[in-house]
């Protein structure tokens, strides 16, 4: 038993308000209670302390974990939540002149509560909730049970000033703190190896608790595939790390809060829902957390109720269990390749698996490991048919000689594996069958293939392509659809796929061909999305309308796609023009990030500073948030030497929070990365006083830098430099590293594939 009840009694000055875990049992200014109290200290301020200052005592806690034990002492407002939407007391807290933008928090956060309550089975324990947006927080919100934490940008929502993808963000985080409540504070993990299931947990059920009160984002599918990129992208370098990591020393359970436990972790539970059922997985989450409520738990006890449960429903094909499976996902890093080759003559198809890695898929220097990978097969002819059942490649086939598979596909029509992206793995093709799904999604009947069946084929087409698996011929020609697709996610997709080949040539003379191959995929989405301009909703569906809006109107400024840079222009330029700025701003909400950044790029010192001046004016967190990643915008030195040292200094324009977020978005910029190159190198010892207990903080900037790196003598010069201050970098060593991997792919990149890119996508462009 890894937890203790606590009692909290907390002495503050009347003018404040305490809130803790449990509710207030009493609240008093009796004398008794002095000796609770350094008085001496207090009486230097006050001659009668006891008149300034109450005791707040609050209930006994149930058994949690010490780390969850909080409380908060403040001069916020509250609103009560509406008691018809949980039988569990909601209390939204926030600065006073910010109350009008808790709102939404207060009805999503009990619907949410409910909804859990009823998917796990298992009622939330606590006689309230209270949530608390705090101005200045490092963490993005922090699941304290009974009383969550969070940044203002992930509680508050005011709808004049924030976009449709910051209520998006609210409803997630919101999601997340409360599965918490269930997935890290009633049950929690023994130790820090286990962390995924926190982590994991809580950002898979997240999705589950926003689809079920808005229903129309299909956040489901959504968060599924935001989840898979991140972790396709971070699990394919040798220097990632297993899902459930041995932990031996405190110093490093930093390390592992990333992609690997959050994402990773809510990947392969999804995996777990979709080849048990989710009335399988429902009913052995209930059991689980019902037995091992108010205790710890590592991953093998989840395993043995999940294999309990589904035995009692006739058990998983071939008599496998599932921490048999599940060991090979959970142990071990990475995630496997698997090489499809059909034999058109007979109708079967080879496979094999090894894993995959952005080196070059080079052969590992450790012994060669294998998964229980589900094979979720479509073949052309069953579209829109049942699926079939799920089928097995066990960890010991395809390793050395290809396992054997029977399709029901003709020759001239294609086979898709893991087409519900039901696991983190990539695909590769014979050549024909590439052809053939080029050929589909190239017809006006593209959308035959179905929407997560795209997704998979743009990630796995260009990522293959990158590491040399896959000719570049085949992928360029699987995205030129990309011109006519109607769906953000597959969109979204490739062009991510796309920016990598962007962030390493955008310095470079060969920019304005990709550009003009860009504009080709992305004009006629950004025409269609409506541009700049406020629109009509496209298919009655508004997130997805927005989002391709915003995607394409970002990509098409940047791409030079005629008249998109000289709107944005003329609409900051109207802003400006406005005799009340702060009240009358013409440009969209969702597009104001985009459209700030090109004001400020295209601008001078008088546009930067008259956003600062916005910023300044500003009492919307995340309208803050917009005007903070534009100003990073600017091609100005002198103003970029200037911002970043605000991202450094006490008291400056830049709040402690937003630091990492300003050093980043300066470093990623076209200007801005020789910038801050210099000032990373010169200015270690004030970044590290700034973030000192922080090293994950300095990690993120190493990272950031390094992922900019396109040449040998760049990387040179950081590994010196690094060697020199390697005690400031002690607590970012794993980042570090994973940095110079991606430097040394990105390098590799423009060595094999730069020259032969280029003149691909001149040929198409013309």
């Amino acid at each position: 038993m890894y937890k203790a009840s606590y009692k909290v009694t907390i002495g503050h000055h009347r003018a404040y308000t305490a809130i803790a875990n449990m509710p207030v049992e009493s609240s008093s200014d009796n004398n008794a209670l002095e000796s609770h109290w350094p008085w001496t200290t207090v009486t230097k301020k006050f001659k009668k302390p006891q008149d300034q200052f109450v005791w707040d005592k609050f209930g006994n806690s149930v058994p949690m974990s010490t780390y969850l034990v909080a409380w908060v002492v403040s001069k916020f407002e509250h609103v009560v939540s509406p008691a018809d939407l949980s039988k569990t007391k909601f209390r939204i807290w926030a600065r006073g002149d910010a109350i009008e933008q808790t709102e939404y928090a207060s009805t999503v956060g009990p619907k949410v509560l409910t909804h859990f309550e009823s998917w796990f089975g298992v009622p939330f324990p606590l006689p309230k909730q209270d949530m608390v947006a705090i101005p200045d927080f490092a963490a993005g919100a922090m699941e304290n049970w009974g009383l969550i934490t969070y940044r203002e940008t992930a509680l508050l929502y005011d709808k004049e000033q924030s976009s449709f993808l910051n209520k998006e963000r609210v409803a997630e985080v919101i999601a997340h703190e409360l599965a918490h409540q269930w997935f890290g504070n009633l049950v929690t993990m023994k130790w820090w190896s286990d962390l995924w299931l926190n982590e994991g947990f809580a950002t898979f059920v997240a999705s589950i608790g926003v689809a079920a009160v808005e229903p129309d984002w299909k956040a489901e599918r959504a968060y599924a595939v935001d989840n898979l990129m991140s972790v396709l992208s971070l699990d394919a370098l040798e220097s990632s790390h297993p899902v459930s990591v041995p932990i031996d020393d405190p110093k490093r359970i930093a390390e592992i809060f990333d992609e690997i436990s959050y994402r990773k972790g809510s990947s392969l539970i999804r995996m777990m829902t979709m080849f048990l059922g989710e009335e399988v997985f429902r009913k052995a989450i209930n059991n689980y957390l019902v037995k091992y409520s108010y205790h710890n738990a590592e991953q093998d006890d989840l395993w043995a109720e999940l294999t309990a449960v589904n035995q009692q429903y006739g058990g998983l094909s071939r008599n496998v269990t599932v921490k048999t499976i599940m060991d090979t996902w959970t142990k071990q890093t990475g995630y496997p390749l698997v090489t499809v080759t059909r034999d058109y003559s007979d109708g079967t198809l080879s496979i094999t698996q090894k894993r995959y890695l952005a080196v070059g898929n080079k052969a590992s220097s450790e012994s060669q490991p294998s998964w229980w990978v589900p094979l979720n097969v479509l073949c052309q002819n069953e579209v829109g048919q049942k699926p079939e059942p799920v089928e097995w490649l066990a960890a010991d086939e395809g390793l050395q000689t290809g396992h054997r598979y029977k399709h029901g596909s003709g020759t001239g029509e294609w086979v898709l594996f893991n087409a519900e992206m039901i696991a983190p793995y990539r695909v590769n093709y014979d050549a024909d069958n590439w052809r053939l799904l080029s050929k589909t999604l190239n017809s006006e009947n593209y959308a035959s293939i179905p929407v997560l069946s795209r997704v998979q084929l743009m990630t796995d087409s260009l990522e293959l392509a990158w590491t040399n698996v896959l000719d570049y011929e085949h992928a360029l020609q699987m995205v030129k659809y990309l011109n006519r697709e109607a769906d953000y996610l597959p969109l979204s997709t490739g062009l991510r796929g796309l920016s990598k080949i962007e962030n390493v040539i955008k310095r470079s003379p060969e920019f304005g061909a990709f550009q003009k191959f860009m504009r080709g995929l992305v004009a006629e989405n950004y025409e269609r999305a409506g541009g700049l301009s406020k629109k009509a909703i496209l298919n009655g569906d508004q997130l997805n309308s927005v989002k391709l809006q915003v995607l394409t109107s970002s990509w098409a400024c940047r791409m030079k796609v005629p008249g998109c840079e000289e709107n944005a222009i003329e609409l900051f330029q109207r802003w400006m023009s406005s005799d009340t700025p702060d009240e009358d701003n013409p440009i969209p909400l969702d597009l104001r990030r985009a459209v700030y950044c090109v004001g400020i790029y295209r601008g001078s010192v008088v546009e930067w500073r008259f956003l600062l001046e916005r910023k300044r004016h500003s009492n919307v967190a995340s309208h803050s948030d917009d005007i903070l990643q534009a100003l990073a915008c600017t091609r100005e030195i002198w103003i970029l030497n200037q911002y970043l040292e605000w991202a450094i200094t006490d008291g400056s324009e830049v709040r402690k929070q937003d630091s990492i977020g300003v050093i980043s978005a300066v470093t990623r910029s076209t200007v801005g990365y020789y910038v801050a190159r210099d000032f990373i190198y010169n200015r270690i010892s004030d970044i590290e006083k700034r973030f000192r207990g922080s090293e994950t903080r300095i990690g993120r900037i190493m990272r950031t830098l390094l992922e900019q790196f396109t040449t040998q003598k760049e990387l040179e010069e950081f590994e010196a430099w690094a060697a020199r201050h390697s005690k400031v970098l002690e607590g970012a060593k794993l980042a570090v590293k994973q940095g110079i991997e991606k430097a040394r792919v990105n390098i590799d990149w423009i060595t094999r594939n730069k020259e032969k890119v280029i003149s691909l996508m001149r040929l198409s462009a013309t």
